[in-house]
């Protein structure tokens, strides 16, 4: 019997100099951003960007192998965002990124 974790069929990897997956645009219907990711001696955070630019959120550091991880944050709160546009930047160094979803 072979397991593989939850949407880890393909992965985008940062080495170890940082990579950076910014989204299209996207309406933010949620409380929580999750990630699966794996960075046993690396990081990924995550900032929420309005459509001008602007950062609303930014979060602290994920490191380590979380296929189920929930970002906490350092500035700003995705709960007040509301259903505005916003746009998903996520910064990793020597990680994998699996996948992500909103709660």
């Amino acid at each position: 019997l072979a397991v593989i974790r939850r949407d880890g069929f393909v992965s985008l990897d940062a080495g170890a100099e940082e990579g950076v997956l910014i989204t299209e645009p996207f309406r933010f219907a949620g409380v929580s951003l999750c990630l699966n990711m794996k960075a046993p001696v690396g990081e990924v955070r995550a900032e929420l960007l309005a459509a001008n630019g602007t950062v609303l959120c930014t979060s602290e550091s994920l490191s380590g192998d979380l296929p189920n991880a929930a970002f906490r944050w350092r500035q700003g709160d995705p709960a007040t965002v509301g259903d505005q546009e916003v746009t998903l930047r996520l910064v990793a160094r020597d990680a994998q990124l699996f996948s992500y979803w909103i709660t």
